[in-house]
């Protein structure tokens, strides 16, 4: 009778665990564009996650399905403000990162 018990508390902690898991972000869809003093540009096709904001980036495009958050301490501080999916804004000197949202 124990070893039934037993069985049935292991598959029910499998299963807890495997729906409480959070999903692996998605790739937003479309680009970032970094646009750089010079006027140069760079391109980040379909982003995720953290991205570093290139040497003296002067403003960004978010051309991409999603929102996108530009931080200045790092990716997982709560600094930072939202760039709406297809509009672009400023990049100061502070800011270091990109997030997808």
């Amino acid at each position: 009778m124990r070893r039934p018990l037993s069985t049935v508390g292991v598959l029910a902690t499998a299963a807890v665990l495997a729906l409480s898991a959070a999903p692996p972000a998605a790739a937003a869809r479309g680009e970032i564009v970094f646009v750089k003093l010079d006027g140069a540009s760079v391109h980040r096709a379909n982003p995720s996650g953290c991205l570093r904001v290139p040497a003296e980036t002067a403003g960004v495009v978010n051309s991409t399905n999603t929102r996108i958050k530009v931080m200045k301490g790092s990716c997982h501080s709560a600094d930072g403000r939202v760039v709406e999916a297809n509009d672009d804004d400023v990049v100061f000197p502070w800011e270091k990162y990109v997030v997808v949202m």
